[in-house]
């Protein structure tokens, strides 16, 4: 009988895999009994070959017996899914220990040796075989050579048996915890082991790619913090799915070609920061300008059908963000930009003063975009500083100086109307010379004629400028006209735009000023309700084509619009919406009516066949002062049909419900808020009849007594807004009321009698990116004044007589329950048709509505901040999620919602807590450019469920709506199971060692900077420099990223080398325009370093001394790209004698960065290699150590530094990914001030020896 045979078979844990993931599958298993060893060996065929695989194994004691296939019982089967279809070949032998000599011998003797080979029968013998493999075989010879001394008693060269080793790991792999878990189809699937309570212990597996098939997935028995779990009865859910895919199926809102990113001329479409504002036209080039931009652009240039064929964007902060106008030629374009946000103007003097500089500057461009500088820093020609002085500390805002009045291009002059100052200067376009300088009372908008004339508005009157005297010739005041822009057509006529009550074109006789005729309906396109196309709002810059069309610029954000008119008959003939504003907010469409959608304030019909938006009416915009909601603009839209009406919830930093009336507006009807959210909408301002209501000045004025501020300097009109007054942040945070408004009697405005508070000391939990809702009944936590936690359910109780919900605080407060504690840091909440409420935060958790705690996810970097410092993205790991952008069904256990993340990649959630997948690429490793790359901060967004199609739709993008249906969630399917885990294997866990692998020590960087003695020189091939590329980070196997660095300094010139080699699959490319900038629009190295060695080495921010070199291509008009070395001294010290810093801000339209000097160094010598492959590059740099302020040859000194590699997109535009040596917190890419600031304190140290 075969000894084989008295045991019984081998199960799957028996076996131990000896051969590595890169060689065909081998596996053994051993079993001992006092008189036999029984050994098998499993092996799998080598895919896409017709070799079968063979057996011989080798066993001792005090005599070794070798065996082949003739000597085992053999099986074949296929393998388990894992295996990808692989035939599993089985071999079990036996052998009587009386076979291997003394019988008294322990098994703790045995010697084993395994050889595996693959044969192909139909080759001859001596091609024989195709792969081997030995296995504990010590001795000579190669893996295709037998068994060490087969035919000799020798057996010293096989492995010892380690049968206690062996026996514990069958033991814990038979005392594993295993889910089975049944895919039906190819796709994914998550897992997650909840106890017996329901409460939720481990997120086992976060959508995993698995083959059709069953799978064993195996669960260490610890919860989502590492900690052992209890005995007990667990039970396991899985939710796989097919894989849950976007389609994207076009955008609006953005007239773009296409409406996104910025990979062709024509994509993308003007500024997302501002409203249109300028306009001008030579030819057939029309230009149309936006004050502020981010991810949008300043200027674009577009043809006669309004396809945009260039753009241009004003240097960070060189001036713009109050007034823009444009003027332009055949080859340029011209620019004057006024003013600068107001929180980073403002200098304070020793002496108690303050002083603020909003320059007005001009700028140049080429006619493709390419800038062609003047003098100033960043190619600026600065006309006037507008200061303005004051005593004491420096306000936090000042009035926009309103200096720059009118701009135009006449006879190759440049003219510049300083309303503020009584004159007119005139320059040379090329050189930037002021030529000329006209006085001139109260001038304003200016304007050449086709005919060679200069028009001019002065102290309005419309009349004619004579440049060269100076003479300027009146034909007519206009009256009751607030103008804003000025064109003259063929025939001399004077075409203004009337910003005034009329809001429309006026058209004026060229002789006497008498209107001659209008375009547009007399008051303007209406503010609010059903929309006409055929009116303005707030028209501000115009121009006149060759072809006879009027473009005029709308300075209105809801919507944006351009609008075109055929000038001879006066009538609209186009009309170019958009774009959003950054990272397209303000959306959401009708769940019972997908083709109805809100976008900017505006409800539009979609058509999804022909692709197409069509405005029907502006919604809402505040038009009272006792209006308590600013705009639309920030929040999702969620339709809720309740008793035949609609109402909408808007999902911002507070809760408003609206319903929507009868003439398509929608009505503010009830808003929960407090005092600090509702200030920040308009910048630490509260609307005067807020402030005015008791309870809240009661609050206030506890808080000015406490704090010791006058309130009479409060409660005074804000000169910013009329309407509202100014807080000091302190008083605000001090009186901090939450408050539920009702619109009682149902005028849409504060009334005193329709505020309810909460008790002093609690708070609304208001997250930061709103709360989501699905219904008119609100779930919001409540803080109390001792530090705990409520649930708070406001359900309206009936209607009130106005017909608005009735919705009462008390009852609400009466009813509510304790919650579980809340997690701090929470960016967003929403709930979902079972009753949960769900709460983005570390971790991501659901409340149910007992306030019981039902799940937790894994979530260590939610919000913007957090996501900046996460490591590259990996699958099933959340990164950066913002908000819900809605729920929708999925089937009768729970609701799915999807996350929008920071770095653009998103997280598909079902609402009982389970991961099932993600969407888009994550910014930082993806270079596809089209829709389906969101970008970063993507602060907008909407999902749900139509339930007029049954199709899932999402919308997101940047600076469009876009729109996609997502497939696949249709495919969900759910399995279940449990798992047991007994006392013995509880103990097991909790003995074992759970730190996993350990990690190899970080420590400190350190470089060393290798010396080169003088006399000697380097060559060009810095493979061939002194040292080690001892500096790298990366993955040398990836695409990227990967770098290596090399860093020497040569005694001979006193100069410093660096040599950057860098794995980029689009090799150096950066087309960025702006050389101070160019860390924001493709491929960068970096060095960043400190000269100072007394500064502190934990420092958050710069100090003196503290510098950073980029090099990057760039190229100046016309010219072919080359490297330029930029060095930003971030806290310069001038030397005696030297002037002062002109420090050089990097701003987004929130907050800035001051460099006190920026310049290119002209004494660097810099190569660029690129090897054949567009695999990567390396740019060598010989730079001086004075210029850069480091240590001479022969001096030692231990400074910090880092080095660094910024990848752009294939074609340059853009920055996707910041990746350095030392600092790790490098994720942010979308903030222009942030990308300029550096932090010394995740520095390396950077060692310079004698």
């Amino acid at each position: 009988m075969n000894p084989a045979a008295t045991t019984a078979p081998f199960s799957a844990d028996d076996f131990v895999r000896i051969s590595t993931d890169a060689d065909p599958y081998v596996a053994y298993a051993v079993r001992l009994t006092e008189t036999a060893v029984h050994i098998a060996v499993e092996t799998e065929s080598i895919p896409g070959s017709e070799a079968t695989p063979e057996a011989e194994v080798g066993v001792a004691l005090e005599k070794k017996v070798v065996l082949d296939r003739s000597d085992a019982t053999r099986s074949v089967a296929a393998t388990s899914a894992h295996s990808k279809g692989q035939l599993r070949t089985r071999f079990v032998y036996a052998v009587p220990k009386q076979r291997l000599g003394a019988i008294s011998l322990p098994w703790s003797q045995l010697r084993v040796a395994i050889r595996v080979a693959w044969e192909d029968r139909r080759l001859p013998a001596a091609r024989q075989p195709l792969f081997a493999q030995r296995y504990f075989d010590t001795g000579p010879g190669g893996n295709f050579a037998p068994l060490t001394m087969e035919g000799t008693g020798d057996f010293t060269s096989w492995q010892v048996f380690d049968v206690v080793g062996y026996a514990n790991a069958v033991r814990a792999r038979k005392e594993r915890l295993v889910v089975e878990l049944q895919q039906p189809q190819k796709g994914r699937a998550s897992i997650v082991i909840d106890d017996k309570h329901g409460k939720r212990i481990r997120n086992l597996v976060n959508a995993a790619d698995y083959e059709q098939g069953v799978h064993q997935v195996v669960w260490d028995g610890r919860d989502d913090n590492g900690r052992p779990v209890e005995p007990g009865i667990y039970t396991w859910r899985a939710l796989t799915h097919a894989g849950i895919r976007p389609h994207y199926l076009f955008s609006y809102y953005n007239p773009g070609t296409p409406p996104y990113g910025r990979a062709t001329p024509s994509s993308n479409w003007g500024g997302d920061h501002s409203d249109p504002m300028a306009a001008t036209a030579y030819g057939s080039d029309v230009y149309l300008g936006w004050p502020v931009a981010e991810s949008g652009n300043n200027i674009i240039r577009v043809n006669l059908d309004g396809e945009k064929q260039a753009d241009f964007n004003l240097p960070s902060h060189a001036g713009g963000g109050s007034a823009l106008m444009l003027a332009a030629d055949a080859d340029h374009l011209y620019v004057a930009a006024e003013g600068k946000p107001w929180y980073d103007a403002f200098t304070q003097g020793p002496d108690g003063t303050w002083e603020c500089r909003r320059p007005l500057n001009l700028f140049r461009f080429s006619r493709t975009g390419e800038m062609v500088r003047y003098g100033g820093s960043r190619g600026e020609l600065l006309i006037t500083n507008n200061i303005l002085k004051g005593s004491g500390a420096a306000p936090k805002w000042v009035l926009p100086p309103e200096n720059l009045a009118g701009f135009a291009l006449h006879r190759g002059r440049l003219y510049v109307s300083l309303g503020k100052e009584d004159r007119v200067l005139a320059f040379d376009p090329v050189s930037g010379k002021q030529v000329a300088e006209i006085p001139l009372t109260k001038p304003s908008l200016l304007a050449a004629s086709p005919g060679g004339r200069l028009a001019a508005i002065s102290d309005g009157q419309m009349g004619w400028l004579e440049p060269d005297s100076g003479k300027f010739t009146a034909i007519g005041k206009l009256k009751a006209v607030v103008p804003r822009g000025l064109a003259i057509s063929a025939a001399d006529e004077f075409v203004v735009s009337d910003n005034g009550p009329d809001q429309d074109i006026k058209i004026f006789s060229p002789k006497d000023a008498t209107l001659v005729r209008t375009i547009g309906m007399k008051g303007g396109r209406p503010s609010l309700g059903a929309w006409k196309a055929n009116g303005v709002f707030q028209p501000f810059g115009i121009a006149l084509d060759s072809a006879g069309r009027l473009w005029v610029a709308e300075n209105d954000s809801t919507p944006r619009r351009v609008s075109r008119w055929d000038y001879a008959a006066g009538s609209i003939s186009k009309e170019f919406f958009g774009p959003c504003h950054y990272g397209a907010d303000g959306g959401g469409f009708d769940v019972a009516d997908s083709t109805r959608w809100i976008g900017a304030g505006v409800l539009w019909k979609l058509d999804f066949a022909s692709k197409s938006a069509t405005p029907l009416s502006t919604l809402y915009r505040r038009t009272a002062p006792a209006q308590l909601i600013e705009n639309l603009h920030n929040g999702l839209m969620h339709f809720v049909h309740k008793e035949g009406r609609t109402f909408v919830v808007s999902q911002t930093k507070q809760i408003a419900v609206f319903e929507l009336a009868a003439d398509q507006t929608l009505r503010p009807v009830a808003v929960v808020g407090s005092l600090l959210r509702t200030a920040n909408a308009k910048r630490w301002t509260l609307p005067a009849s807020l402030a005015e209501v008791p309870a809240v000045k009661e609050a206030v004025e506890r808080a000015c007594s406490k704090l010791k501020v006058d309130i009479a300097t409060i409660y005074v009109p804000s000169p910013r807004y009329a309407d509202r007054y100014e807080f000091p942040e302190p008083v605000l945070k001090e009186a901090e009321l939450s408050y539920l408004w009702v619109d009682r009697n149902g005028d849409g405005l504060i009334a005193n009698d329709e505020f309810q508070f909460l008790p002093q000391g609690h708070r609304w939990f208001l997250s930061y990116w709103g709360n989501g809702y699905l219904d008119t009944t609100l779930k919001i936590p409540v803080t109390t004044s001792e530090g705990k936690a409520l649930m708070v359910e406001l359900a309206p109780g009936g209607f009130l007589p106005s017909g608005v919900p009735d919705y009462q605080l008390q009852p609400a407060l009466d009813k509510a329950v304790a919650m579980e504690s809340l997690p701090a840091d929470i960016n967003a909440m929403a709930t979902d048709r079972h009753q949960r409420l769900l709460v983005n935060a570390n971790p991501m958790t659901a409340y149910g509505p007992g306030g019981k705690r039902l799940w937790t996810i894994p979530n260590n970097w939610p919000g913007v901040h957090a996501s900046q410092k996460a490591p590259l993205p990996e699958r099933g790991v959340m990164q950066g999620p913002l908000f819900f952008l809605g729920v929708a069904p999925l089937d009768k256990e729970s609701d799915v919602t999807i996350l929008n993340g920071n770095h653009g990649r998103f997280f598909v959630v079902s609402t009982d807590g389970i991961l099932m997948d993600e969407l888009f690429a994550d910014i930082r490793i993806s270079r596809d450019g089209g829709p389906y790359m969101i970008g970063g901060e993507p602060f907008g967004g909407f999902f749900e469920k139509s339930q007029s199609t049954g199709k899932y739709i999402m919308q997101s993008g940047h600076t469009d709506y876009r729109i996609f249906e997502i497939a696949g969630l249709e495919t969900a399917k759910r399995t279940s199971g449990t798992l047991t885990v007994t006392p013995e294997q509880a103990a097991l866990i909790a003995s074992q060692n759970n730190k996993g692998p350990e990690a190899a020590a970080a420590g400190p960087r350190e470089l060393a900077v290798v010396n080169l003695p003088a006399g000697k020189a380097l060559g060009a091939d810095p493979e061939t420099w002194p040292g080690k590329w001892t500096v790298t980070w990366g993955d040398a196997k990836a695409a990227y990223p990967f770098c290596e660095v090399k860093v020497v300094r040569a005694a001979t010139g006193e100069r410093l080398h660096i040599a950057w080699r860098v794995k980029d699959p689009s090799p150096f490319i950066n087309k960025g325009k702006d050389w101070m900038q160019l860390f924001k629009t493709g491929d960068v190295v970096a060095f960043e370093f400190s000269t100072n060695p007394a500064a502190p080495a934990g420092r958050a921010k710069a100090a003196a001394g503290d510098r950073r070199l980029f090099i990057a291509p760039f190229a100046t008009e016309g010219g072919q790209a080359r490297p330029v070395a930029v060095l930003y001294d971030y806290v310069s010290q001038p030397k005696a004698g030297e002037a002062a810093p002109q420090p050089v801000l990097f701003s987004s339209p929130w907050r800035s960065e001051k460099i006190d000097r920026v310049v290119q160094l002209t004494d660097a010598r810099v190569e660029v290699i690129r090897p054949q492959g567009n695999t990567g590059y390396t740019v060598t740099a010989d730079l001086s150590l004075e210029t850069l302020g480091l240590p001479k040859a022969g001096t030692a000194a231990r400074l910090r530094g880092d080095f660094g590699v910024l990848y752009g997109d294939s074609e340059g535009t853009i920055t996707l990914l910041r990746s350095y040596w030392s600092n790790k917190a490098t994720g942010l890419v979308n903030d222009v001030p942030g990308e300029a600031a550096i932090q010394p304190g995740n520095w390396g140290d950077l060692l310079f020896v004698k």
